[in-house]
C-alpha cells in the first residue's frame, strides 16, 4: 500500500479457544522471490509462504490462525486497520481443524523438559512435565504442562486432578479434562500421545516451602480423591507473598477507574516543593477490582504549566515485582515512583499525570473519575500542585 519503513517480521500463531499457542512461526516477511518488504513498491502484489508447524502432542480439535507484523528492533507491532475489525495487532486468518497424529511423536520430538516414568491407573503414562516457573508466589497460578501417553483408552469421560499439597493440606487444586474439552478421554486411541497445560492457583495464605505436586484421573462426576491420592509428579516451591486487602491511610484520596478491572484509590507525595536535581517520590494505591488479563505498564509524568514533560518514569508496578496480571481481585498494591526534576526545568507550578498502557501496543487504559467522566487523553492529572524552585 505504501513504502515500508522496516523489514517487518511475520508472526503466525495457532491458538486454541483459550488463547494458548500450539504452533508458531516468526521470521522476516519476504515474498516467494526472497524480496523483503522494504523492497516492495507501492501498489504491487506479493505472495508469501509462511510455514506453520503444529507442535507434537497437540490435541485434535479446532484452532484459529492469527497473523501479526512487527519491527524486530523494538518488537512494536503494526495495527490491523479496517472497518470490519476491532482495534487489534493480529489478523484472524481462519480456523484449522487438527486431526489425530498418524503416528505418536518420539520423546525427542516432544522435547520434554522433565521426563517421568509415572503411570496413572495402569492406563495413562506420564512421559514428563514442564513448569512455567520453578517457584510460584502464593496467590498466583502455577502452569504445569503434562505429556501423556494413552496405553489403554479410558472407557468413560475422565477428568485430571492436579494438586499441590503437604502433610494433608491442599494449597492448590485444578480439575479438567486432561487434553481439553475438545478431546475428551473417551475419544482417545491406544498409543496416542498428548500434551496439555493445566493451571492451579496457590492459596494466598499458603506458607512458603516445598509441596508435593500430585496428579490423578477421576471419572467425570465423581468426587475429588482425598489428599495423598494419585501419582507424585514432582515438588513445587511456593514463596509466600504478603498481600494487602485493606488500604492504609492515604494522604490524597483520588478514586479513579483505569479500564474495568483497576481502581486508583489515591496517592501520597513526599514533598510539594522541589528544586532542580531533587527527587519527587509519589506512591500510588491501586486496587484490583477483578482479575487483570495482561501486564500493564504505569507511566508517571511531571508536567510544567505548558504540558511539557519535565520528568518521567515508566515501569511495571512495584519496580517490576508486581505485574498487574498477577494481582488478586480485591488486592491493594502500593506502587512507589521516584522522579528527578530535570536541570533545565523552569521554576513554577507542576502537575503529575498517571496512566497505564499495554506495552505491546502502547494503547492506554481508559481513565474515568468517580463522577463517571472519562479523560480524553486517558490519564489522571493529580490535583496536588508541585512547585519547582
Amino acid at each position: 500500500v505504501a513504502p515500508a519503513e522496516a523489514d517487518y517480521h511475520a508472526s503466525l500463531r495457532l491458538l486454541d479457544a483459550a488463547g494458548r499457542t500450539w504452533g508458531q512461526y516468526d521470521a522476516p516477511l519476504e515474498d516467494a522471490l526472497g524480496a523483503r518488504v522494504t523492497a516492495w513498491a507501492a501498489g504491487t502484489a506479493h505472495e508469501a509462504y509462511l510455514p506453520l508447524a503444529i507442535a507434537p502432542g497437540t490435541p485434535p480439535g479446532a484452532y484459529r490462525v492469527e497473523l501479526g507484523l512487527y519491527r524486530l528492533e523494538d518488537l512494536q507491532p503494526l495495527a490491523v486497520i479496517g472497518a470490519e475489525h476491532a482495534p487489534s495487532v493480529r489478523y484472524a486468518l481462519g480456523t484449522v481443524r487438527v486431526r489425530p497424529a498418524t503416528a505418536p511423536p518420539s520423546r525427542e520430538e516432544l522435547d520434554i523438559p522433565h521426563p517421568s516414568g509415572a503411570v496413572i491407573g495402569d492406563r495413562v503414562a506420564v512421559l514428563g512435565y514442564a513448569l512455567a516457573r520453578e517457584t510460584v508466589p502464593s496467590g498466583e497460578e502455577a502452569a504445569v504442562t503434562l505429556y501423556l501417553r494413552c496405553d489403554e483408552p479410558p472407557s468413560v469421560d475422565t477428568d485430571l486432578v492436579l494438586r499441590a499439597e503437604r502433610d494433608g493440606q491442599i494449597v492448590g487444586s485444578t480439575r479438567a479434562r486432561p487434553a481439553g474439552d475438545a478431546h475428551p478421554t473417551d475419544a482417545w486411541r491406544a498409543g496416542e500421545v498428548l500434551r496439555y497445560t493445566h493451571t492451579l492457583r496457590i492459596d494466598p495464605d499458603a506458607p512458603g516451602g516445598e509441596y508435593a505436586l500430585r496428579v490423578d484421573l477421576v471419572p467425570r462426576g465423581d468426587p475429588d480423591p482425598p489428599a495423598g491420592g494419585g501419582v507424585l509428579l514432582t515438588t513445587l516451591a511456593v514463596e509466600h507473598v504478603e498481600r494487602l486487602f485493606e488500604p492504609p491511610t492515604i494522604g490524597y484520596p483520588a478514586v479513579t477507574a483505569f479500564g474495568d478491572a483497576i481502581l486508583l484509590l489515591g496517592y501520597d507525595l513526599d514533598r510539594e516543593v522541589a528544586a532542580h536535581g531533587e527527587t519527587l517520590r509519589v506512591t500510588l494505591y491501586w486496587r484490583a477490582l477483578d482479575a487483570v488479563d495482561r501486564s500493564y505498564t504505569t507511566f508517571v509524568h511531571l508536567l510544567d504549566a505548558s504540558g511539557a514533560v519535565r520528568g518521567q518514569r515508566d515501569s511495571v508496578p512495584v519496580a517490576g515485582e508486581r505485574p498487574t496480571d498477577r494481582w488478586l481481585p480485591g488486592e491493594v498494591v502500593l506502587d512507589a515512583y521516584e522522579l528527578a526534576v530535570v536541570p533545565d526545568a523552569p521554576a513554577g507550578a507542576y502537575r503529575l499525570a498517571i496512566g497505564l498502557y499495554d506495552p505491546a501496543t502502547g494503547e492506554r487504559l481508559p481513565v474515568t473519575d468517580a463522577a463517571g467522566n472519562a479523560d480524553p487523553e486517558r490519564r489522571l492529572l493529580l490535583d496536588t500542585a508541585i512547585t519547582v524552585e
